[in-house]
Formats: structure tokens, C-alpha cells, sequence
């Protein structure tokens, strides 16, 4: 927290030294939470029995996610929140311009610093949800929550000099290729059922028919 601290002291502005406390005080707020994993099965069944496994799945996650998060605001709502404050705080800072230019590269980073950490410890919260490709990117792609976010970051800190981070890039997006494998590997499921469904039926009839 001293280091955020060190922080507030980089801009003499109270309007910008109350929103970053804010998100100072939210930052300690989600690092005292402890992380909620355990909602993937351990294995998934190929085929139709997996596909039910996983919508089993997304309703206990979103079902979880959709609870009271952190001031009064769901984990998704909690997502958008980051998105808009950065762009309220960004255009802020803009507002804000100094002619002192190395001053300002260090607000510029201070900024970009904290809302890291922040989406970083919304994230560590629920993983396995936020990491989980469920909303429509493009036509051909799916993005994760955190995807989402890290995109919103991107668009609204721009001007501040963020840049998107192979590592945050790298898994964002499910790509065609691999809805192709995912699809052949429930083909391969459904078959695979329905061929263990056959042998039992068959063993069944054997023994009683």
C-alpha cells in the first residue's frame, strides 16, 4: 500500500488524487479476497454427456458470478466498472496536461500501473471465470471476460501509452481452428456414446432376451 501511497503524492490535482484513492482503496479491498476455483470437472465426458457437463458448468459460474462482488456490483458488473473508470481517469488526466513531460510519463505509467493490478486481482478472484470464452468477439471468435477487459484497458489508456501485452493477447480470443477441433472432438463423442449406448443395449438384450 505504500507504494500506491507514493502514488497520490504524483498528482497535485484533488480531483485525480480522490479517484485514484478509490481505486487504491478497491485494490486492498480484492487483495484480501481468496480466489474461488473448482467449478471445471476434473474430466469431461466426449460428446453429448460433456456438453451437458459444461452447461452445468457455465450456470454455476455465472449463477456465482452473478452475486454482490465488490461495492454493490456483480463480478461482470465489476468488469465494465474497471473498463469506464479508465477512461474517465484517462480523459481526466489529458485534462490535466503538464509541461513538464517527464513528470507526466510517470502519471501516465502510475495510471497504468494501478489499473493492471486492479484487473489482475479481479481476475485472480475467479479465473476459471473470467478466462472463459463465452462472449461473441467477431463472427468467427469467442473472448473471455478478461479479454474484454484487457481490450477496454487498451482502447481508453491508449493515449496514456498502454500497450497490450503479448502475454494478456495470447488466449483472449477462441479462434476458428479451434472450434473446428472442438466440434470433431464431439462428433467423436457423440459417436462414442452412442457405440457404448449400442453394447449395452446389446448386452442387455443378450442377457435377458
Amino acid at each position: 500500500m505504500n507504494n500506491f501511497n507514493n502514488i497520490l503524492d504524483m498528482f497535485p490535482e484533488r480531483e485525480m488524487k480522490d479517484k485514484l484513492n478509490d481505486i487504491i482503496v478497491v485494490i486492498n479491498e480484492l487483495s484480501q479476497k481468496t480466489p474461488v476455483i473448482g467449478f471445471h470437472h476434473s474430466f469431461y465426458v466426449p460428446g453429448w454427456i460433456g456438453f451437458f457437463q459444461m452447461m452445468a458448468v457455465e450456470n454455476k459460474m455465472n449463477k456465482f458470478a452473478s452475486k454482490t462482488f465488490c461495492r454493490n456490483m456483480s463480478y461482470f458488473e465489476f468488469g465494465d466498472w474497471i473498463i469506464n473508470k479508465s477512461k474517465e481517469i484517462a480523459d481526466l488526466q489529458k485534462g490535466n496536461s503538464t509541461e513538464d513531460q517527464q513528470m507526466s510519463q510517470s502519471q501516465n505509467e502510475a495510471i497504468i500501473r494501478v489499473f493492471k493490478v486492479m484487473t489482475a486481482l479481479w481476475m485472480n478472484y475467479l479465473p476459471e471465470v473470467s478466462t472463459y470464452h463465452s462472449i461473441k468477439y467477431t463472427e468467427n471468435t469467442l473472448i473471455s471476460p478478461a479479454g474484454m477487459v484487457y481490450k477496454g484497458l487498451e482502447e481508453n489508456l491508449k493515449q496514456l501509452g498502454y500497450e497490450q501485452s503479448d502475454e494478456n493477447e495470447q488466449g483472449s480470443k477462441s479462434s476458428v481452428k479451434d472450434d473446428a477441433k472442438g466440434c470433431l472432438y464431439t462428433i467423436a463423442g457423440y459417436i462414442l456414446n452412442i457405440l457404448l449406448f449400442a453394447a449395452i443395449f446389446g448386452l442387455l438384450g443378450a442377457i435377458f432376451g
